[in-house]
């Protein structure tokens, strides 16, 4: 029996029969290329946390998502190990945008004012631009722009490296962006902000 062969018995052993020693055999053998794949991945920085969360949530999700009637779809272990990097991206892609999510669901945070009233105020009016620019955002595309921009301060070259599947270039990130500032410009709750301002 060749090393693919010994793998493949050896995941068919862990997710298939559910044996626990070979699931910690599983682990212990493959738990250092998770490991590299989580920190080659654009936004494993971005999400702030280390290397053992993302490598465990890979692991769970293979173990919960490949039960033996689904391990017949994988033909050897080089499929599966695709599938498990497959995992790792997709643990780290949750984290990103429950931050997302997050973010427009939290106000922005203000630095401390030295008068209180004054402080209320900005924080309202935080609120507010929060509250428009969240209620423009229309699809993911959006939602990637404005949390890149405006809450991590990502450049343009940034957030075409990390989501080049929705950017292809900085100019497409530029005119988005562009187009989205227009919008919001128009926004009433921004043009009574700059009236009373």
């Amino acid at each position: 029996m060749d090393r693919d062969e010994q793998a493949y018995a050896l995941f068919r052993q862990a997710l298939v029969h559910r044996d626990p020693e070979a699931w910690r055999e599983l682990y212990a053998r493959y738990e250092n290329l998770v490991a590299a794949w989580v920190r080659r991945h654009p936004w494993f920085l971005q999400t702030g946390e280390p290397v053992t969360f993302f490598v465990n949530r890979a692991f769970d999700r293979l173990h919960s998502a490949v039960d033996p009637e689904k391990f017949r779809r994988f033909p050897n272990a080089p499929s599966l190990l695709r599938y498990l990097k497959m995992c790792t991206h997709t643990a780290i892609l949750d984290v990103v945008r429950q931050q997302e999510r997050r973010a427009f669901e939290e106000p922005l945070q203000v630095s401390e004012a030295a008068d209180p009233e004054e402080e209320a105020v900005a924080n309202l009016q935080r609120e507010e631009v929060w509250s428009a620019v969240s209620s423009l955002v229309q699809d993911e595309r959006e939602r990637v722009l404005v949390y890149g921009t405006f809450v991590c301060g990502f450049t343009p070259q940034e957030i075409c490296q990390r989501r080049p599947d929705l950017f292809p270039s900085p100019e497409a990130v530029y005119l988005a962006k562009r187009n989205f500032l227009q919008r919001l410009r128009r926004h009433p709750r921004i043009q009574a902000l700059r009236t009373s301002g």
